[in-house]
């Protein structure tokens, strides 16, 4: 998955959770070999096959 908008655009994540109610990702994203979790709306993601 690649976010496509936000502070964190261009990086790719590994998708942990998905909220349909609020329409929000929630993504795994490595920083200097930190997991961090972190929630994007759905319109600041892009699936990638």
């Amino acid at each position: 998955m690649k976010i496509t908008a936000g502070e964190y655009l261009g990086l790719s994540a590994k998708i942990l959770k998905v909220d349909t109610t609020k329409k929000t990702v929630t993504v795994e994203l490595v920083v200097l070999g930190i997991k961090l979790p972190i929630v994007l709306p759905y319109g600041s993601v892009q699936l990638l096959p």
